[in-house]
């Protein structure tokens, strides 16, 4: 059967000679399924190829040069499936999920959340990076924990990310960081 799919002819098997100098119609059927099969693969593989090509990854960078910021900040029109790459750079940083209405508070159910695994002192770009592949189109909030409750809060300071908004909504959420988890004190 073999030396059918490599085209020799031996003929001795019997009188028909088929496709590929296959010696019987079993053996031409096999290899006309193995044929078809290669095509398959070979057309799923284009069809991912294109698929990477259509569907580009967003990067972003969290922290470079020390700087307490998410560049870009926010990104809109990101659908379900959608890659976004995030760039850990200087210092220690997270990329911690948290909602609209308290930015720099980890979400009780969040998906993501670096941890504080991050640490870059030389700034030294993808030394961690960390990439999320988005489930749906919704609107996603995240923050950097460091400093989470403290004078020295990278939230609080305005290292907030979303997805899926738009400036004005950014805005809005970047207000509500420099506000959430600030304890209220009553003069003495």
């Amino acid at each position: 059967m073999i030396d059918c799919f490599l085209g020799a002819n031996y003929g001795a098997r019997s009188s028909y000679t088929g496709y590929w100098g296959c010696s019987n119609l079993t053996d031409t059927y096999f290899f006309i399924y193995l044929e078809m099969c290669k095509l398959i693969l070979l057309l799923l593989t284009a069809l991912t190829i294109a698929n990477a090509l259509v569907t580009p990854i967003i990067s972003v960078t969290v922290g470079a040069g020390g700087l307490l910021q998410f560049d870009p900040p926010f990104v809109g029109n990101v659908g379900a499936g959608q890659r976004i790459h995030f760039d850990l750079r200087a210092l220690n940083h997270t990329v911690t999920e948290s909602s609209f209405e308290h930015p720099c508070t980890k979400l009780a159910n969040a998906q993501f959340d670096t941890v504080f695994n991050n640490f870059n002192p030389n700034d030294i770009p993808n030394l961690h990076p960390f990439d999320i592949t988005l489930d749906s189109d919704q609107p996603r909030f995240f923050y950097c924990r460091q400093g989470a409750g403290t004078s020295k809060s990278h939230c609080q300071k305005g290292m907030v990310f979303a997805i899926n908004i738009d400036e004005e909504m950014f805005s809005q959420f970047a207000a509500n960081a420099a506000v959430d988890n600030i304890v209220q004190r009553s003069p003495i």
